[in-house]
Protein backbone atom coordinates (compact mmCIF):
# COMPACT_ATOMS: atom_id res chain seq x y z
CA UNK A 1 0.00 0.00 0.00
CA UNK A 2 1.42 3.24 -0.79
CA UNK A 3 3.38 2.23 -3.74
CA UNK A 4 2.53 0.09 -6.71
CA UNK A 5 5.33 -2.69 -6.44
CA UNK A 6 3.85 -5.51 -8.17
CA UNK A 7 6.24 -8.75 -8.85
CA UNK A 8 5.19 -11.84 -11.11
CA UNK A 9 6.59 -15.19 -11.07
CA UNK A 10 8.37 -17.45 -8.20
CA UNK A 11 11.79 -15.87 -8.48
CA UNK A 12 10.45 -12.21 -9.16
CA UNK A 13 7.90 -12.66 -5.42
CA UNK A 14 11.05 -14.40 -3.95
CA UNK A 15 13.51 -11.45 -4.71
CA UNK A 16 11.24 -9.14 -3.38
CA UNK A 17 10.30 -10.54 -0.02
CA UNK A 18 14.42 -11.15 0.34
CA UNK A 19 15.23 -8.17 -0.70
CA UNK A 20 12.80 -6.51 2.03
CA UNK A 21 13.70 -9.38 4.71
CA UNK A 22 17.64 -9.54 3.98
CA UNK A 23 18.96 -6.31 2.40
CA UNK A 24 17.20 -3.20 3.57
CA UNK A 25 16.27 -4.55 6.25
CA UNK A 26 17.53 -7.01 8.82
CA UNK A 27 14.29 -8.06 9.70
CA UNK A 28 11.51 -10.96 10.00
CA UNK A 29 7.82 -11.24 10.35
CA UNK A 30 6.05 -11.86 13.57
CA UNK A 31 3.27 -13.98 13.52
CA UNK A 32 -0.03 -12.60 14.97
CA UNK A 33 -2.82 -14.61 13.25
CA UNK A 34 -3.67 -17.08 10.49
CA UNK A 35 -6.61 -18.17 8.92
CA UNK A 36 -7.40 -21.14 6.30
CA UNK A 37 -10.21 -21.32 4.17
CA UNK A 38 -11.42 -22.89 1.27
CA UNK A 39 -8.65 -22.33 -1.33
CA UNK A 40 -7.71 -19.30 0.69
CA UNK A 41 -5.00 -18.43 3.28
CA UNK A 42 -4.55 -14.90 5.26
CA UNK A 43 -1.59 -14.10 7.57
CA UNK A 44 -1.32 -11.08 10.29
CA UNK A 45 1.96 -9.96 11.04
CA UNK A 46 4.34 -7.73 12.10
CA UNK A 47 7.43 -6.29 10.18
CA UNK A 48 10.06 -6.15 12.33
CA UNK A 49 14.09 -5.28 11.45
CA UNK A 50 16.95 -2.48 11.04
CA UNK A 51 17.04 -0.51 8.13
CA UNK A 52 20.12 -1.57 6.72
CA UNK A 53 20.06 -0.67 2.99
CA UNK A 54 18.63 2.47 1.20
CA UNK A 55 14.75 1.54 1.03
CA UNK A 56 11.44 3.72 -0.32
CA UNK A 57 14.69 6.22 -1.65
CA UNK A 58 16.23 6.50 2.45
CA UNK A 59 20.00 5.84 2.96
CA UNK A 60 20.48 2.90 5.70
CA UNK A 61 19.20 5.06 9.03
CA UNK A 62 19.86 1.96 11.77
CA UNK A 63 16.55 2.43 12.83
CA UNK A 64 14.11 -0.35 14.22
CA UNK A 65 10.60 -0.44 12.30
CA UNK A 66 7.89 -2.47 13.73
CA UNK A 67 5.16 -2.34 11.03
CA UNK A 68 1.81 -4.50 11.07
CA UNK A 69 0.98 -6.02 7.55
CA UNK A 70 -1.62 -8.75 5.94
CA UNK A 71 -0.57 -11.40 3.36
CA UNK A 72 -3.84 -13.15 1.23
CA UNK A 73 -2.99 -16.20 -0.70
CA UNK A 74 -4.57 -18.20 -3.14
CA UNK A 75 -3.98 -21.91 -3.05
CA UNK A 76 -4.44 -25.04 -4.74
CA UNK A 77 -4.21 -28.61 -3.81
CA UNK A 78 -0.62 -28.65 -3.81
CA UNK A 79 0.66 -24.86 -4.19
CA UNK A 80 0.51 -21.06 -3.61
CA UNK A 81 -1.09 -19.72 -7.11
CA UNK A 82 -0.77 -15.67 -5.90
CA UNK A 83 -0.21 -13.68 -2.94
CA UNK A 84 -0.88 -10.19 -1.84
CA UNK A 85 0.85 -8.43 0.35
CA UNK A 86 -0.64 -5.21 2.51
CA UNK A 87 2.02 -3.04 3.85
CA UNK A 88 1.93 0.74 4.66
CA UNK A 89 4.79 2.33 3.21
CA UNK A 90 3.40 5.41 4.46
CA UNK A 91 3.95 3.70 8.40
CA UNK A 92 6.84 2.46 7.23
CA UNK A 93 8.07 5.85 5.56
CA UNK A 94 7.37 7.60 9.31
CA UNK A 95 9.04 5.50 11.00
CA UNK A 96 12.58 5.93 8.58
CA UNK A 97 12.02 9.52 8.54
CA UNK A 98 11.17 10.20 12.58
CA UNK A 99 13.74 12.38 14.45
CA UNK A 100 13.40 9.94 17.61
Amino acid sequence: MGTAQPAHGRTAVRDMIMYLHTQAFDGNAKIKTVVVADGHAAVECDFVGVHTSEFLGIAATGKSVNVPYAVVYDLSDTEVLALRIYMSMEIMREQLTSPV
